[in-house]
């Protein structure tokens, strides 16, 4: 026999079982397995009862709270002893086995996982662009589980009139927001967005709490960093130590055109063989010794890497220029000024021949 029920009150009877022939039986139930879709999870009748059947009535009834998405259905087995038998008559019994399936109730609603989300975006994105998907659950089955999305205004820098606010941006059954305008970061460069997910059950529910989608603004990026030499030289001796920033001939700069972040320039040294020993600032471009520096002289080749946008990576240009380091050994310069002069002199002392030649001449 099957029943097909939805979620009931615990001890609420939703049917019974009565033998065919009409006589009294005394009936006791024994519940010998659940069935979920997944397989058999094996109980007994004196623990974690499902169902209570009673004694004389045969009356059907949960003994717990029934959860869909938890068990979909469960199958049981009622045993049912005949009474009222004086011997030498044998009582008679009989089994019937029971299908109960478990309809699904809309008793639960949509849950973001994901409680706030962030995206960057150009100006100047073509009209009804993707933005971003936003996601919510729902455990419940058919309509029950079918979600549907609202999004609403929470705030932005704008600088109209809060009646003239309007949003440039909706989404769709599926998660995904979309521009509905062309945007201008020069008018409004962020918006803070609510996002609701009601589910499609009777009654629907909606989603305790809204998830947060913030969206900024900037401006198309055009142009990429431009150095204002492409090769750049610096000169150290082997005793610099680490921490200690060089004194570049040329200072390391480049100008981007492009307005807003597309315009921020930020640096960073390629990976290059030498190239851990030195270090840079990536706002400045200060270059300072962060490793232990090679024994005599060397010449150290940098490719410093200019790259704007830094709040859209995905999006940033950059331009790369080379940095030459020449290490020089210590006391380099003042053997080479003494060195002339102090050699030179020693060819004086050569002269002491010339001055023994000439006595011997007298």
């Amino acid at each position: 026999k099957r029943f097909n029920i939805k979620i009931l009150a615990v001890g609420t009877a939703f049917g019974s079982v009565v033998p065919n022939d009409g006589e009294y039986f005394d009936i006791k139930s024994f519940l010998y397995a659940i069935r979920e879709s997944s397989g058999f999870l094996s109980t007994t009748a004196d623990q974690d009862m499902v169902f209570n059947i009673g004694r004389d009535s045969g009356a059907l009834a949960p003994a717990q709270v029934l959860d869909y998405e938890k068990h979909t259905s469960y199958s049981l087995r009622v045993i049912i002893n005949e009474t009222d038998v004086l011997p030498p008559l044998t009582p008679r019994s009989t089994a019937t086995d029971l299908l109960i399936m478990v309809q699904d109730v809309n008793d639960n609603a949509p849950i973001f996982n994901i409680k706030q989300w962030q995206m960057v975006v150009s100006d100047r994105t073509p009209t009804s662009s993707p933005i971003l998907t936003v996601f919510a659950q729902d455990p419940d089955s058919g309509a029950n589980g079918t979600v549907e999305y609202s999004l609403s205004l929470l705030s932005s820098n704008s600088m109209a009139p809060e009646e003239e606010q309007t949003l440039p941006f909706a989404i769709d059954s599926l998660g995904m927001i979309r521009s509905t305008a062309l945007l201008d970061w020069t008018e409004t460069s962020w918006y803070s967005l609510e996002v609701f997910a009601t589910d499609l059950g009777t009654p629907p529910l909606k989603s305790a709490q809204p998830a947060l989608a913030t969206i900024n603004i900037v401006p198309a990026n055009y142009n990429p960093p431009k150095f204002s030499h492409s090769i750049h030289y610096s000169i150290i001796n082997q005793l610099y130590k680490k921490d200690r920033q060089l004194v570049l001939a040329f200072a390391l700069h480049a100008n981007d055109s492009d307005k807003g972040p597309a315009g921020d320039v930020m640096y960073r040294i390629r990976p290059s063989p030498k190239s851990t020993i030195f270090d840079i600032d990536p706002v400045t471009a200060a270059i300072r010794v962060a490793g232990r520096l090679d024994r005599g002289p060397i010449i150290y080749r940098l490719n410093v890497e200019a790259y704007d946008n830094p709040l859209a990576p995905e999006k940033s240009k950059s331009s790369t220029t080379q940095l030459l380091i020449f290490q020089v050994e210590v006391g380099f310069g003042n053997r080479n000024r003494g060195g002339s002069s102090n050699r030179g002199g020693s060819s004086n002392r050569g002269g002491s021949s010339n001055r023994g030649s000439q006595r011997g001449k007298r």
